[in-house]
């Protein structure tokens, strides 16, 4: 049986909603710290710099903007990477689960053992496939 092309489409299963939700905490936290340290250190250092308030804020206004500017422009485009990444990654190693799983219940409703499960060119889990299949040989 050859094997047909999977179209990409994430959040199919439960297990890939559960990946993106990790993936989407684990994007958000370091982000976070990473914002607080930087707004940390523009405030450590105008602050230590400067000892009038009006100059205080002369400079330091300035320096958030430029600082929310560039967080505005380069968090988005790294999530978004990430994002992307993160999604082809999911796609290959837990798209074909569903299909394995449909595949395993018609051979087990028709008893019909003599089938081979279908193995994609760039699905990781191949090695589970190939010990499935040797079962089924084994078994028939």
């Amino acid at each position: 049986m050859k094997a047909r092309r999977r179209l990409f489409a994430p959040l199919v299963s439960p297990w890939e909603q559960r990946y993106l939700k990790v993936l989407i905490i684990v994007m958000l936290l370091p982000t976070a710290l990473a914002v607080t340290l930087v707004y940390y250190l523009v405030w450590q250092n105008v602050a230590s710099e400067i000892a009038i308030p009006e100059a205080i804020a002369r400079f330091l206004i300035p320096a958030f903007e430029k600082t929310n500017r560039s967080l505005l422009v380069g968090l988005p485009v790294v999530f978004g990477g990430m994002f992307i990444y993160a999604s082809i990654l999911m796609n290959r190693r837990l798209g074909p689960f569903p299909r394995i799983e449909r595949e395993l219940s018609e051979m087990a409703q028709r008893a019909d053992f003599s089938r081979r499960l279908t193995i994609r060119k760039k699905d990781a889990p191949r090695p589970l496939i190939d010990s499935i299949n040797r079962l089924l040989s084994a078994a028939e």
